[in-house]
C-alpha cells in the first residue's frame, strides 16, 4: 500500500445521456418555434423589434438613366 489513497474520479453523467437530454430540449424548443411560426415571428412578436428605417433603395435607377440617354 501506498502512502497516498488514490481517490477515483467520479464521472457526472455519460455522454449518451447528456446528448440525450440536450436533444430532448433542442426538440420541445424547434417543435414550440415551429408551432409559432418560426424564428423571425418569435423575435418580432416577444422582442418587438422592428427596423423602422430601412428604406429599399432602387440601385438600378442610375444605370436605366444612363442606357435612356444613351438611346436617344
Amino acid at each position: 500500500m501506498g502512502l497516498f489513497k488514490q481517490k477515483k474520479k467520479r464521472k457526472s453523467g455519460t455522454p449518451l445521456k447528456w446528448f440525450v437530454i440536450i436533444s430532448i430540449v433542442v426538440a420541445v424548443i424547434a417543435a414550440v418555434l415551429g408551432v409559432r411560426g418560426g424564428v423571425v415571428d418569435f423575435i418580432e412578436h416577444y422582442f418587438t423589434y422592428k427596423d423602422n428605417s430601412y428604406r429599399p433603395v432602387d440601385i438600378g435607377h442610375p444605370a436605366n438613366d444612363i442606357v435612356q440617354k444613351s438611346a436617344k
